[in-house]
């Protein structure tokens, strides 16, 4: 065994050979994989951490963007922020993530700082070092694990909603207003807050109101219930569809870019297009129009968000409909034929 004088505690600081307690740390690590809960994991963390630099003396501080859920033990509000600034700079290497004096991890998955682990051992030995990087490899598994857990936690939570809420139409299967709007406002949220990519497409079935006048409204039910379900296919799960009211779909695509959001609205409206509705066996011809919306760091709400989609539904169907047009900066694959005449650095462009 190794032997160092901690000058800070007083005492002698052990750290066992590798070998003595890989076995102790596989075994906690069996029991991280089995959380479910992130309170759970980050005691499994704490233990992990504690076996590795035979110490007691650790604190967690857990992070949500720039806001602190929790720190483990307590410390000053001083200490947590300058521990904090620490695994920031690890996370964009402005800091050395070897330093051997009560050595800080960033517990993070890419970029996204989830959590703090700092050791207090007064100095780790410089012979140490590979202790230092098992303890670095520990931080990265453990960034996956918490990444993980709150994944699931925000699935359960969606499906809660869905099932509290008065979430489905009746008669097409597709989310209601109000389911839409609690899911749509967190994830408008949390993609402004992270930077992360979002996109929506506004749909519109064209001369719906001709339509239901010439074969009745009972016609236009279907039609609508046979988009739906070919949205329903084409779709992800991820992704929330919500009728807007009419002849109004909304289809909102967490972590997606405009370009992807382009394509899938040029799909499905081929879809659509292709499709062979009928009426008492005679072809029905039956098209949609598409406004999408890529978020903007210039948007500052849902609200803005949504009426930009609806912009571009507008252009759509002022070209003649069975189209789709973008609100949004120039992509070079979808290079804009038309620029909306107003003060703004959007421009609109159509397949």
């Amino acid at each position: 065994m190794q032997t160092q004088v901690n000058p800070r505690h007083n005492s002698k600081l052990i750290l066992k050979q590798p070998s003595e307690y890989y076995a102790q740390v596989f075994d906690t690590l069996a029991q991280l994989a089995h959380c479910k809960t992130e309170t759970e994991a980050i005691q499994i963390i704490n233990k992990i951490f504690s076996t590795v630099f035979q110490t007691n003396k650790t604190t967690y501080i857990s992070l949500m963007g720039d806001l602190i859920l929790s720190v483990n033990p307590r410390v000053p509000p001083e200490v947590s922020q300058v521990l904090i600034q620490q695994a920031r700079d690890i996370l964009t290497g402005k800091r050395p993530s070897d330093l051997t004096d009560n050595p800080v991890f960033a517990i993070a998955n890419e970029d996204d700082l989830m959590g703090v682990l700092a050791i207090q051992t007064g100095g780790v030995p410089a012979s140490d070092l590979e202790i230092l990087e098992i303890g670095h490899r520990l931080s990265v598994y453990t960034g996956v694990v918490i990444s993980n857990i709150r994944s699931r936690q925000k699935l359960v939570e969606d499906e809660r909603l869905l099932q509290q809420s008065t979430s489905a139409d009746g008669m097409t299967g597709l989310s209601s207003r109000r389911y839409f709007f609690e899911i749509a406002e967190a994830e408008f949220k949390r993609s402004k807050r992270y930077n992360r990519p979002l996109s929506a497409i506004l749909v519109g079935i064209d001369d719906f109101n001709n339509l239901n006048k010439m074969h009745g409204a009972h016609t236009g039910d279907r039609v609508l219930m046979e988009i739906s379900r070919i949205f329903n296919k084409e779709l992800r799960d991820s992704d929330i569809r919500v009728r807007m009211g009419g002849e109004e779909l909304l289809i909102l695509l967490p972590e997606t870019t405009l370009r992807y959001a382009q394509s899938l609205a040029e799909r499905l409206r081929l879809r659509i297009a292709d499709f062979p509705f009928e009426v008492d066996s005679v072809p029905l011809p039956v098209t949609i129009s598409l406004g999408v919306v890529g978020l903007d760091p210039s948007v500052r709400s849902l609200e803005e968000f949504i009426n930009n989609g609806d912009h571009a539904l507008y252009q759509a169907r002022k070209r003649g409909n069975n189209q789709v047009a973008a609100w949004g900066k120039s992509i070079p694959e979808y290079e804009p034929v038309f620029h909306i005449k107003k003060e703004t650095d959007h421009r609109i462009g159509f397949y």
